[in-house]
């Protein structure tokens, strides 16, 4: 996977300018995952816009990498939601992106990346009863029956909590735990097993269904001759967090409309998607197919 990322990583850089007037992109998933946009809801695929307003959710399994327009990077774990607040950039070639962003449930990673370190920013993120202030960092949160988890990977951030007030976490490997209910636990060094685990939480999960911008596999659902039953198909994957391409061609005398799901980042990956969905109402034998120059997807 990373083969695919980084080329991406490198090309922010001269995406930037251009990507001003947009909140955020995303850059990869795994499936089931959905965004809210002006009332409407509908899957996430690799390479869509989000901007303001927008709430993402994943499901079970779900994971999201998202690029903001300053090139940093939101990571969103399974069964969470985000809300993109607000995101603004200023004019200019190194406007700060400022904004806010509330964790509403699950997972959540936030990391400025080797591209967004050399950008201002001033970023509010709020986990449960926790607020966070961002310039430029690598910070973990969980947002869980209505309390908050915080954990600062490296640099520093400014937090407000009712029962703390505010004050700075400067100490790498170090986290802030805020139930719902009681007093606040003191800020301690994190455990490094814990902070793996949290981290793989919030982590693309290679060969499970990772789809990529650019990622080059494709999973054939089928192929109908019948436009409604291929419909029919493709609202329930609609409905289900999967972005579903539908096309139609003419064989001859015959029509056929097809469903494929696309941009998984490996065959590993799409092979694991399609042992997903096998045998599901309409979709008998899904198979994998490639759009890779010089690949025989073998």
């Amino acid at each position: 996977m990373r083969r695919a990322i980084l080329p991406l990583v490198v090309a922010a850089a001269f995406l930037l300018p251009s990507f001003a007037s947009l909140a955020a992109q995303v850059d990869g998933l795994q499936m089931p995952a959905w965004v809210e946009h002006a009332g409407e809801r509908s899957p996430v695929r690799a390479g869509m816009t989000l901007t303001e307003s927008d709430v993402v959710e994943t499901g079970k399994g779900g994971r999201l990498l998202v690029r903001l327009a300053d090139g940093s990077f939101v990571k969103l774990g399974e069964s969470a939601r985000l809300a993109l607040v607000s995101l603004r950039e200023e004019d200019g070639p190194q406007g700060a992106l400022s904004g806010v962003l509330n964790v509403v449930q699950g997972a959540f990673r936030y990391t400025a990346g080797a591209l967004g370190r050399m950008v201002r920013r001033d970023l509010q993120v709020n986990i449960a009863s926790t607020t966070l202030g961002i310039r430029g960092t690598d910070v973990w949160g969980r947002s869980q029956d209505g309390g908050s988890t915080v954990c600062l990977i490296e640099g520093k951030i400014t937090l407000t909590h009712p029962a703390r007030g505010e004050f700075t976490m400067d100490k790498p490997l170090s986290f802030f735990v805020a139930p719902r209910e009681g007093e606040p636990q003191p800020v301690g060094p994190v455990d490094p097993e814990k902070l793996k685990q949290w981290a793989a939480e919030t982590d693309l999960d290679p060969g499970r269904g990772v789809t990529l911008l650019g990622g080059g596999w494709i999973v054939q659902l089928g192929s109908y001759p019948n436009e409604a039953a291929a419909r029919k198909v493709e609202k329930r994957l609609h409905t289900a967090g999967i972005a579903v391409d539908f096309t139609t061609v003419q064989l001859k005398d015959r029509r056929f409309h097809r469903l494929r799901v696309v941009n998984f980042d490996t065959r590993q990956d799409a092979k694991y998607f399609a042992d997903k969905v096998r045998g599901q109402p309409g979709i008998p034998k899904p198979w994998v197919t490639c759009n890779i120059p010089g690949s025989t997807c073998q």
